[in-house]
C-alpha cells in the first residue's frame, strides 16, 4: 500500500491510496466519521472534518484542470484512488463530492 505525506499537515499525517490515514509519530490510523468517511486533522482552531475522498485525490490523482469535484466511480462511498476521479461538475445521479472554495488546497500533483 502506497503512503504520501498530507501537504497540508506536513510530518504529521499520511493517507493511503486505499483510504485511510495514519499519524506519522504514533503510527495510528485515523478514525473516521459520517458517509463521506471524514477525519479530524490536528492543528486547527475550530473543528474541521476533511472528507477522505479529498484527501485520497489530492494525494493521488492527477488534476491538471483543477477540477474541485470528485466522482465515486463506482457509485459508493469508497475513497479509494481507484475509485475515484476528478470532473468539471457533478451531473445528475454522480455520488460525489464537491470541494468548497474556502476548503481547497492544492497538493503537488503526485509528488
Amino acid at each position: 500500500m502506497e503512503w504520501k505525506e498530507i501537504q497540508t499537515h506536513k510530518g504529521k499525517y499520511e493517507v493511503s491510496e486505499m483510504g485511510q490515514v495514519r499519524n506519522i509519530k504514533k503510527g495510528s490510523i485515523v478514525s473516521t466519521r459520517g458517509k463521506l468517511k471524514s477525519v479530524q486533522l490536528s492543528p486547527y482552531t475550530y473543528p474541521r472534518l476533511t472528507p477522505m475522498c479529498q484527501l485520497v485525490a489530492q494525494a493521488f490523482i492527477n488534476n491538471p484542470n483543477h477540477y474541485k469535484s470528485i466522482r465515486f466511480i463506482n457509485g459508493f462511498f469508497e475513497p479509494k484512488k481507484d475509485n475515484l476521479e476528478w470532473v468539471k461538475e457533478l451531473k445528475k445521479g454522480d455520488i460525489g463530492y464537491t470541494i468548497p472554495d474556502s476548503w481547497y488546497f492544492g497538493f503537488s500533483q503526485n509528488s
